[in-house]
């Protein structure tokens, strides 16, 4: 095959060994196709990028490209430069293709990177995330026997409608309640606020909570 073949690009082998071993989403793929045709097929290294008609080229948002041309730059792919007025920004494909995919966090899948990429943004996405892990560190306990009505909670619940004389009684009558039905949480004190919220009957009377509750020891 003629070098300046027209409608034809002499592509090194060693490019389709690195396409071949790098781990990447059909976004990103398509991201990358599109980089190489820009440059390689050109015989240049670099180009600036011009986002909207990119973004169209590849078949994806806009608002996506940047994450998508991070995640090609975390596999050591393409490194991407700003220009001097801070506007526009250029591409430029790494040459050394047995280098591609051996990122600084090595060993991670596309889906993990893109995950970190995400965790950098302020984004709802990565609010989210943070609030995922959060609670992945601590994990669901039943009541403890050591849970105390502390002095925010009580002025929470009378707050709330609980009557100031049965508080205590109340706060037991709840643990009581979520040791019965075995109920587990992360945080008891903001599940005791809860409870109170969505209990109907936390403004009894004294007569008549009295007469209903069964942590009372009075005859009627």
């Amino acid at each position: 095959m003629e070098d300046k073949k027209p409608g034809w690009t002499k592509i090194e082998n060693d490019i389709w060994v690195a396409l071949r071993r790098v781990n990447l989403s059909k976004a990103q793929s398509r991201c990358l196709y599109r980089i190489i045709e820009l440059t390689i097929c050109f015989h240049q290294t670099e180009f600036v990028l011009d986002r909207k008609k990119f973004a169209r080229e590849v078949g994806i948002g806009n608002n996506n490209l940047d994450r998508e041309l991070r995640v090609l730059s975390t596999h050591n792919i393409i490194n991407i430069l700003k220009n001097e007025d801070k506007t526009n920004q250029t591409i430029r494909i790494n040459t050394k293709y047995k280098t591609w995919g051996y990122p600084q966090n090595r060993g991670q899948s596309s889906s993990e990177m893109r995950i970190n990429v995400l965790r950098n943004e302020d984004t709802p996405i990565k609010r989210k995330l943070e609030k995922k892990t959060i609670k992945e560190r601590v994990e669901k306990t039943l009541i403890p026997d050591n849970f105390i009505l502390t002095n925010d909670l009580k002025t929470y619940a009378i707050k709330k409608g609980v009557i100031p004389e049965k508080v205590d009684q109340y706060f037991e009558y709840f643990k009581t309640k979520a040791k019965a039905k075995g109920w587990k949480n992360y945080d008891w004190g903001e599940r005791f606020k809860e409870f109170v919220i969505d209990d109907k009957n936390k403004n009894w009377n004294s007569e008549y909570f009295i007469r209903q509750s069964r942590w009372d020891n009075i005859d009627n």
